[in-house]
């Protein structure tokens, strides 16, 4: 089965100019914005793709892992991305990465030889703000990292010239897709696509908007068979469901999709597994009012934060403080966590059983 490496080998030569960028381009940009480039590429000029890379592997010469969630294949993709000529003359810059107590945000920008310019979000990664801010999509208008990225995008369109796609991964394609949406007034025939790989969806009122309906047509939204985080809030848009070696949740790993061509290899429909976690999930937020999930979101990362859980790959050394945390609640907040459970287990036990009552596709 081919994947984004078969890609490589077998269109690594082609120049930009002669074979436009496309999807598979899409999601090289968007996991290569996973990588740290802060303090490598400078903040008033670019830096070619080929020194970042160098710089980057002489500030890290060990580095073998992203974290609990981040796949390492991703540092591979940089040690050989610039051997294909297709890529060896992309620059990088515009380079930013933030993090508070409510924040995770990074994107960055590359230049193609064309002059065309691939704006890349990225997604969340192994910090826990990150994953407070996913949860945050439930109840809040806009989170602080859609906020950053509408600012983002902004300057990139106020500094640059030449054809715009914007993209990313995970909540990196949720910013992509708002961003893009925020800035529609701005473009002036410059955007080219917007790609969305696995990104959650948003409430419907967004899609009703007048700025969505206006780029509808060049927003590109890939999904897994078994997507389980693509598909969190509403979809209106239309997605193509992609071919994965992987199994369940672990197709979120954009390495495990499969490629055919220059393009991904595409499925009728997703799994009956991601039908029954997306129902379960959607069941389970409309059983709770806005201010229940607020109170559910904060009880449960507070709780990592007094364990001093900061990212993913530190919840399973802590976990028996996690749970004497969750013993330690007070009776309120105890409530709220079980008021998530109920309703997720209610929402669970009722498509299951519409599943079974349900003629098999």
């Amino acid at each position: 089965m081919a994947n984004l490496y078969d890609y490589l080998e077998e269109y690594g030569g082609e120049a930009f100019a002669s074979f436009p960028p496309n999807e598979i381009d899409n999601l090289i940009f968007s996991q290569l914005s996973y990588l740290s480039f802060s303090g490598i590429v400078p903040k008033d000029r670019d830096l070619s793709l080929l020194r970042a890379k160098k710089t980057f592997f002489a500030k890290n010469p060990n580095l073998s892992s992203l974290g609990l969630v981040l796949p390492k294949q991703i540092i591979q993709l940089l040690r050989v991305i610039t051997d294909y000529p297709r890529y060896k003359k992309v620059r990088i810059s515009h380079v930013v990465e933030l993090t508070s107590n409510e924040l995770q945000f990074a994107a960055c920008l590359f230049t193609l030889p064309t002059g065309d310019r691939f704006v890349a979000y990225r997604g969340t990664d192994d910090q826990v703000v990150g994953w407070k801010e996913d949860f945050m999509l439930c109840y809040e208008r806009e989170i602080p990292a859609q906020k950053e990225a509408v600012e983002y995008l902004k300057n990139v369109i106020r500094t640059t010239e030449g054809k715009l796609y914007i993209c990313g991964h995970s909540k990196g394609g949720n910013l992509a897709v708002y961003a893009a949406v925020k800035c529609r007034k701005l473009f002036r025939g410059r955007l080219a696509a917007v790609y969305n790989d696995d990104g959650p969806g948003f409430i419907d009122a967004f899609y009703n908007s007048d700025s969505y309906r206006a780029i509808k047509g060049r927003v590109h939204a890939f999904i897994p068979k078994s997507s389980i985080i693509g598909m969190l809030l509403e979809h209106s848009e239309d997605y193509t469901v992609v071919e994965s070696k992987a199994v369940g949740i672990f197709q979120h790993d954009a390495f495990s999709w499969q490629v055919e061509g220059d393009h991904f290899k595409v499925v009728d429909d997703r799994t009956r597994t991601s039908y029954f976690m997306d129902e379960s999930v959607k069941g389970m937020i409309g059983r709770l009012t806005l201010a229940q999930r607020k109170k559910f979101v904060d009880a449960f990362f507070k709780i990592l934060e007094l364990c001093d859980v900061e990212h993913c790959i530190d919840i399973p050394k802590n976990l028996g403080k996690i749970i004497q945390q969750t013993i330690n609640l007070d009776d309120e907040l105890k409530e709220t966590l079980l008021l998530v459970v109920k309703a997720l287990f209610a929402s669970g036990r009722e498509v299951f059983f519409n599943m079974i009552k349900a003629p098999s596709s």
